[in-house]
Formats: structure tokens, sequence, C-alpha cells
């Protein structure tokens, strides 16, 4: 038995990671499949408390959907997981709440230097999981 922990923010990154999850033969059956995805806890500046938590629901339904229509056939289980708080934490935390197996999250391939600059969440993720951690990088066009 497998149990993955995929992070999932409906970009183009976290359909990557999630096709590599579903093409991946490297995982046991059966495959259990948690997708997380996290929501801030603060909204943007304008947005009424309800509209926040209205728009943050639809983004991770979209995103538990999009997952689904890619795993749906090559996993055993999936469970969606919507959480609130700071991305790193929630995710590090979840992972080893759940004694996964695996922790997978999408990246932007920006390069060394800028994701150094910038202090991506993937990158605190890499080195704050307990959980083994892969991460699937999608080609950044303007990172030339």
């Amino acid at each position: 038995m497998t149990v993955v922990v995929l992070a999932i923010d409906g970009s183009a990154h976290s359909h990557t990671a999630t096709s590599w999850v579903a093409a991946t033969g490297a995982l046991a059956a059966p495959r259990i499949v948690h997708l997380i995805h996290v929501s801030p806890v603060l909204g943007r500046t304008g947005f009424g408390t309800v509209d926040f938590e209205q728009e943050n629901r639809e983004q991770a339904r979209l995103a538990f959907e999009a997952a689904h229509r890619i795993l749906d056939s090559h996993t055993d289980a999936i469970h969606e997981h919507w959480l609130r708080g700071d991305a790193v934490a929630s995710i590090v935390g979840f992972a080893a709440e759940q004694n996964a197996d695996l922790l997978v999250v999408g990246a932007k391939g920006v390069g060394p230097l800028k994701a150094a600059l910038t202090g991506s969440v993937v990158s605190k993720v890499v080195a704050q999981s307990v959980v083994p951690t892969v991460v699937i990088n999608s080609p950044d066009p303007d990172a030339a």
C-alpha cells in the first residue's frame, strides 16, 4: 500500500504533479491519495469574510475536480482535504499526521537563484518535511 499526500492549488504545476502521481509505476497498490488544498486565513483587500470564504471554497472545489479527472482511474482511493492556514506548515504537518509514504508537490521551474530570492513554498516544504518528498517541476517559459 502507498499513501500519497498530493498538494494541489489548481495551477498547471499542480496538474503536472497530479499527472505524475497517476502515471508513475513506482507506487505500490493499493494507492491511497490524500489531496490537500490550503487556503490562506486572511482575505485580500476589499473582500469581506464571506466573499473570501466563498472564493476559497470555489478554488478548492475546482482544484479537487481537476485532480479527480486525472487520478480517478489510477488510484484505489482519493480523499479531499481543504485546509486553512500557512501553506508550508499545513502541507508538512498533514503529511506527517497521515504517516504518508510520499509527499508530492508541483513547482514552477524558476531556477535555484530565483527560488532562493523568493523563498518558495516548495523549497520550504522540502526543507521541513519529515516525509519523503517529490517535487515535480513544470518549466517556467520566462526563466531563460
